[in-house]
């Protein structure tokens, strides 16, 4: 039984380095460039300060991704519209739906 306890505490620990891992990169990418003491000072060692920072991460990256999606949702309605356009240069017409502005 001890064996399997150590067993899950080493794969947590795991885990927790890559996710802090991935906070890391992401705060670089985003200019915020942490040295371990910064984070055990800011930190202090909290597991659920590190929870919500993980939770906060995967929020805002589902959010970009959810922007991303309408933002080519959106560029690929453009492109439609201008291909109507196009097409009522040369007489075709063009559909009512793309009568919005961009």
């Amino acid at each position: 039984m001890r064996d399997a306890e150590l067993r899950e505490k080493r794969k947590l620990d795991s885990e927790n380095e890559v996710r802090l891992g991935m906070l890391k990169n992401h705060l670089a990418d985003n200019g915020f460039v942490l040295s371990e003491v910064d984070l055990n000072a800011s930190f202090g060692a909290s597991r659920d300060r590190l929870h919500d920072l993980q939770l906060k991460l995967q929020q805002t990256i589902r959010q970009h991704e959810e922007m991303e999606m309408g933002l080519q949702e959106i560029l690929r309605e453009k492109g439609r519209c201008r291909a109507e356009v196009d097409d009522a240069e040369f007489g075709i017409g063009v559909d009512e739906k793309c009568s919005g502005s961009f």
